[in-house]
């Protein structure tokens, strides 16, 4: 594009497209591309406000709602507030000055639903983390845990429960399936659920599956935890929660592509409870679009896809070495919040990322993924400097056939799904009405026309065209 024409703004350079890992057919077949916001895939616009009040501008109102009451916080505070509540309160206080700076400063990503407000917060927290993280990598361990103990007093005296076995008694006894199940069963079901909805493919979710049991092999000798019974993985994580989650979460996915969306304006509902109906209703996605990752680009496609398997993968490893680091309880409500945080910020980031793989018309990936890879990357550094002796038994030949792993696995899904896009395209124009050919019918046309001359009579003129006009109107049909 030109500097006057470009879509991206007045900024914008001449260079040449971005190569795009889906085909033109995918791109024009009603899949979810960037082109379908009107200005930036990074900032999607609300075309139908139904009530005007919730989107216009409050600036002023806002910073006049922030300085009150920062002056009253000021003024009234006791000086007499020892060192811990003083940290405390300063720290919730940047935290809660992050809301009003992602409303006004911050793009509104991927999702609309129920309020663009909503997931600029979810990019402030992002920020927010990942300057938390900045900071924690150059303190000291106990300097960071000392800083939690502040935040969650109970966590001085809490035990490291990363050492539990779960390999003490393997026989599958109904007493021994029920006393397993525990909030990981809970969080597979409905982290699984969620993926599916936003991944929305069958096959890349069971490789995600199937790769995060390899993860739990790989890490076991650092994590004792991580040993599982032979039934608790395959039946109990892999079939019931994991594949449980999928099918529900596809099942949801499958149903809303087939729904036609038409929202009416809460202005023109007459009823009490329709009105209550469509407030309920805001909480439900705006459109739903299909996604297809299985295009053109098999070598991108095997980037693309084990890219993506990764950082799930040291995402949720992260998760755990950091617990047994800092000696958090499982159930404490700090990974409670890690958890909320993780799903509010993975459904924009994983939307962008798919954007930005399968569409040309995106030249760089969205401020949710980018910070959602940092955040990963930064709690992946914050781990090994705090946890060196811990890491230092980590068997590199593992970690080597851990990868080896997440390569093949991850080619043998793109593989499958090439080919089964294939096979069904396949199957569709197999079955499909044949069509003339085109050379055919206009040399029928030509044998028509030479069979008679100018001096036919009317009617055998009439009945020619009539012929010509039938084939002519069969081929164009």
């Amino acid at each position: 594009h030109s500097k006057t024409n470009s879509p991206q703004g007045q900024g914008s350079l001449n260079r040449r497209p971005r190569k795009s890992w889906a085909s033109e057919s995918e791109l024009s077949a009603g899949y979810l591309t960037c082109s379908d916001n009107e200005h930036d895939y990074n900032e999607k616009i609300v075309d139908d406000i139904s009530i005007a009040f919730f989107y216009q501008p409050r600036t002023l109102t806002l910073l006049f709602l922030v300085m009150s009451s920062l002056i009253l916080f000021a003024i009234f505070r006791d000086d007499a507030s020892s060192r811990e509540d003083n940290y405390i309160h300063g720290f919730l206080c940047v935290l809660v000055l992050f809301v009003p700076i992602s409303l006004l400063c911050f793009p509104n990503g991927p999702f609309i639903r129920p309020h663009p407000a909503v997931w600029r917060i979810v990019c402030g927290f992002s920020i927010a983390y990942q300057l938390c993280l900045s900071f924690a990598v150059f303190q000291d361990k106990k300097d960071v845990r000392n800083f939690l103990v502040i935040l969650f007093p109970d966590l001085e005296v809490a035990s490291n429960d990363s050492m539990k076995i779960y390999v003490e008694n393997c026989d599958a006894t109904p007493h021994n399936i029920w006393m397993s199940i525990d909030f990981f069963t809970f969080a597979h079901f409905t982290g699984y659920i969620a993926k599916a909805m936003l991944i929305r493919n069958a096959g890349m979710l069971w490789l995600l599956s199937v790769m995060w049991e390899v993860t739990e092999l790989a890490f076991m000798h650092l994590l004792p935890n991580f040993a599982e019974c032979w039934w608790d993985m395959l039946i109990l994580d892999i079939l019931l929660c994991n594949g449980g989650g999928i099918y529900v979460g596809m099942r949801i996915a499958r149903h809303l592509e087939m729904s036609t969306f038409h929202w009416d304006s809460i202005k023109d509902i007459r009823t009490a409870s329709g009105k209550i109906r469509r407030l309920i209703l805001q909480f439900t996605p705006e459109s739903w679009k299909k996604t297809e990752w299985s295009t053109a680009s098999p070598l991108l496609r095997i980037l693309a896809i084990l890219f993506l398997v990764f950082i799930f993968q040291m995402n949720e490893l992260n998760f755990f070495v950091f617990k047994h680091i800092y000696h958090i309880p499982t159930s404490h409500t700090l990974l409670l919040i890690h958890h909320f945080f993780l799903l509010m910020s993975s459904a924009p980031a994983a939307r962008q990322y798919y954007m930005y793989v399968t569409d040309r018309n995106c030249k760089r990936v969205g401020t949710h993924f980018w910070f959602f890879v940092a955040n990963t990357s930064t709690e992946a550094l914050l781990n090994y400097r705090h946890g060196k002796g811990f890491l230092n038994k980590l068997n590199p030949n593992y970690v080597l056939l851990w990868v080896t792993i997440q390569v093949l696995l991850s080619s043998l899904v793109v593989v499958t799904m090439v080919w089964r896009t294939t096979e069904i395209k396949k199957a569709r124009l197999s079955t499909s009405v044949p069509q003339p050919d085109a050379t055919a019918v206009r040399q029928q046309i030509a044998d028509d026309d030479a069979g008679y001359d100018e001096s036919d009579d009317d009617t055998v003129v009439t009945t020619r065209q009539r012929r010509v006009n039938q084939r002519t109107a069969h081929f164009q049909n």
